[in-house]
């Protein structure tokens, strides 16, 4: 979107005087190259089925999914206009419970359970998926992310045989071969044991938003978070956790994604909260919200036009080569999901 010529000029204004007064290396203000515009929300091209939980990525200038709660893979070419016709692809090997996906370079990753698979991503679609080591833990409701050649997978939901859940602290990283995914390897625990999580990897670091820990009884079954942590990363995992701005409202299994221009831009779209007031009910929302990271956390949110729909576990990725943000799927609290799909340039 173009901006105002009046407004430009203003923001250039501020930030001449920013620097003169020292307040760049304090970081109190955000680059002229920060994008403040707000996704305007237009429709895409529907999923091919109802889907909520997909593990979705972006490589080049496509989107691959993989299951929800089924075998099917898609993909599709994304441009500034939307998403182009869904195209289906190679199966995964065995029914996914809401996957956690990454792409890096040119090959998607994917866990779910202790399963863990890797394929080649092209514009043809998806090639033939290798097993990878498995997971530690068999889990499900972790949340993955990939950066400078490495995985690192946060947090999960694990079931006894008793059928009894709990969520768990973990924090697993492995590093990308030639060969694919290699051994994993636990390193510092996340802060709080949380299930349904979303992190993000950008400028060597991680952040995580929000979750639900199941161990804190509420109605509802856990609490959920509103707490936002980050840490650095390298070849030997994750360094300490530092707590930061807390996310606007508590919220789980939204879905956050992040743009990695010069100043990268976190965005986080819809989810469930839990009401603190009144009925004390779960609740999905259409919030959203964005931030910009940087070595010392997050200063504050600020809020962006809402999604079209409240939902929980719907799928987002974003593509710097559209400037567009793409969210795909989601679910109604104890609702049918959805074939919907949105776009928003930023």
């Amino acid at each position: 979107m173009r901006r105002r010529p009046l407004v430009v000029a203003v923001i250039v204004a501020i930030l001449v005087a920013s620097i003169s007064a020292g307040l760049w290396l304090r970081g109190d203000l955000q680059p002229a190259s920060a994008r403040e515009d707000t996704p305007d929300w237009t429709s895409a091209a529907n999923y091919p089925v109802q889907v909520a939980g997909a593990g979705c990525a972006t490589s080049s200038e496509f989107v691959y999914c993989v299951g929800g709660n089924s075998t099917d893979v898609y993909y599709a070419s994304l441009n500034g206009t939307g998403i182009q016709s869904w195209i289906r692809t190679t199966a995964y090997p065995v029914v996914p419970d809401s996957p956690s996906c990454v792409a890096y370079e040119r090959d998607l990753y994917c866990i779910s359970g202790s399963d863990v698979y890797y394929a080649s991503v092209n514009s043809s679609g998806v090639g033939k998926w290798i097993a990878g080591p498995s997971y530690p833990s068999n889990v499900f409701g972790n949340t993955c992310a990939a950066y400078s050649g490495y995985i690192y997978c946060v947090g999960a939901e694990e079931m006894d045989v008793q059928l009894n859940t709990t969520s768990l602290d973990y924090v697993y990283y492995a590093q990308i071969g030639p060969e694919g995914v290699g051994p994993w390897v636990q390193t510092n625990s996340y802060p709080v044991a949380t299930v349904g999580a979303s992190c993000i990897t950008v400028i060597g670091y991680i952040f995580c938003i929000g979750g639900q820990n199941l161990d804190s009884l509420q109605i509802g079954g856990g609490y959920i978070l509103s707490s936002v942590y980050y840490a650095k990363l390298n070849s030997s995992g994750v360094f300490d956790w530092t707590q930061t701005a807390s996310y606007p409202i508590n919220v789980e299994l939204e879905s956050c994604s992040v743009f990695s221009f010069a100043s990268p831009v976190i965005y986080c779209v819809s989810g469930q909260r839990y009401s603190t007031s009144g009925s004390h009910t779960l609740s999905d929302v259409p919030n959203v919200y964005y931030a910009y990271p940087t070595s010392s956390g997050i200063s504050s949110w600020a809020t962006a036009k809402n999604y079209p729909a409240s939902l929980q576990g719907l799928s987002c990725i974003a593509s710097v080569t559209t400037d567009s943000i793409y969210c795909m799927g989601g679910a109604k609290n104890q609702g049918p999901s959805t074939t919907s799909s949105y776009y928003g340039m930023i």
